[in-house]
């Protein structure tokens, strides 16, 4: 009788003591996300949820709530993730990558490792504020020009081949995109020569009337840039030129 009396008391001291823990941990979770993110970014802050905001730009955000288990932190907690931006099939990839971060630190508070994975992602991702744009992309050019990507960088990479010739679109995302533009480059690769002699043509009449420049220059000037043009293509080399133009 002695004995079960005993198990019960020790038993009674182990629930306090887990529930304590329990409280200790979601209480450092609080002082992680007071410390870490200013008051507008936090939606919920209780013992049942955590739900805050993670913003790179007024286009890229991303929502974190996580629902407190009743075992945490031996169990990992539930994550729920959402996002005007990204599709619903990424933020559950995301989700169970943060519930893989968090059962690294089982027994732990685990708020903090799931926020810096997020956080993470949504700064160095040059495509998280426009992610279904490149979706758009990337079937618009499904069968017709092959597609590069560095999400790091935020480069995009086309190229097309027609008969002849190919060209190659450059594309930088910026940090602060869409309220920055994109940055564009194109190279044009070409074999035939009068398509080259057409290019230099043009570029000659460029220089020589200025954009903006309403003056119109004779037609023996235009002959002689052509001329021009036609002494560089019996000077070439090689059968292919490249023109950059950015």
């Amino acid at each position: 009788k002695h004995t079960y009396i005993i198990y019960i008391i020790l038993y009674g001291e182990m629930e306090i003591a887990s529930e304590i823990h329990h409280d200790d941990a979601i209480r450092q979770d609080h002082l992680f996300v007071t410390a870490v993110l200013p008051p507008a970014a936090i939606i919920t802050l209780t013992k049942e949820y955590v739900t805050v905001v993670i913003i790179r730009t007024a286009y890229s955000k991303l929502q974190l709530r996580v629902q407190y288990v009743e075992n945490y932190p031996s169990n990992c907690p539930i994550i729920e993730l959402s996002s005007p931006t990204l599709p619903m099939a990424l933020l559950r990839t995301k989700e169970k990558e943060c519930i893989e971060k968090a059962s690294t630190v089982l027994g732990q508070p685990q708020l903090r490792v799931i926020y810096d994975h997020l956080y993470s992602f949504m700064h160095t991702n040059m495509f998280v504020s426009c992610w279904k744009e490149m979706k758009q992309l990337a079937a618009l050019c499904e069968g017709k020009a092959s597609v590069s990507v560095d999400e790091k960088e935020g480069l995009i990479l086309l190229k097309t081949v027609c008969k002849g010739y190919s060209q190659q679109f450059k594309l930088k995302v910026p940090y602060m995109y869409p309220e920055e533009g994109l940055q564009i480059g194109c190279n044009l690769f070409i074999t035939s020569t009068y398509h080259l002699s057409y290019i230099c043509y043009e570029r000659i009449r460029s220089v020589v009337i200025p954009p903006r420049d309403p003056v119109h220059v004779s037609r023996a000037s235009l002959r002689g840039s052509e001329a021009m043009c036609g002494r560089h293509l019996r000077r070439a080399s090689h059968p292919i030129e490249s023109i950059h133009c950015s």
